[in-house]
């Protein structure tokens, strides 16, 4: 019986992150960009400021792929290159003014997507999902502290 129900979680949970995918992507905003250049934005928002070397190791690409990868946004005024003043010997990359701008547009027009899906749910149901969901995560996290 619980074989039978976790096939029919996998499937719907493959179903609804697709659908979500689908119906949250603003795609006026992110066509401009290349995926990896949306994961680079996205770590370096997250992060506030990465090296060219943890960027390489995201993606799991080399150092000099990475390079290029940068030189594209820099040469398109979304990201910003300096010293790391704890070591010399390596670059920090920040977001520019206009990528923070940006990225804030496409998580609001997602948030507000994802808010819409969200509104088809009684309020019951969106704290027995959000409990769900946090239970889940709670174990997730706990595997990946173990390792």
């Amino acid at each position: 019986m619980t074989y039978q129900i976790d096939d029919q979680l996998i499937e719907k949970f493959f179903d609804v992150s697709k659908q979500m995918h689908q119906v949250t992507t603003v795609n006026s905003l992110i066509s401009q960009f290349s995926m990896r250049e949306m994961v680079v934005l996205i770590l370096v928002k997250k992060q506030h400021a990465v090296t060219i070397q943890q960027i390489a190791t995201h993606l799991k690409i080399t150092m000099p792929t990475a390079s290029v990868l940068l030189d594209k946004l820099q040469n398109n005024n979304l990201i910003d290159r300096f010293q790391n003043p704890n070591d010399k010997r390596s670059t920090l990359v920040k977001l520019s003014p206009k990528a923070e701008k940006i990225i804030a547009k496409l998580i609001k027009a997602k948030n507000q997507k994802i808010k819409l899906c969200l509104s088809y749910l009684s309020p019951d149901d969106k704290q027995t999902l959000f409990q769900i969901l946090d239970k889940l995560l709670l174990k997730i996290n706990s595997l990946h502290e173990k390792k």
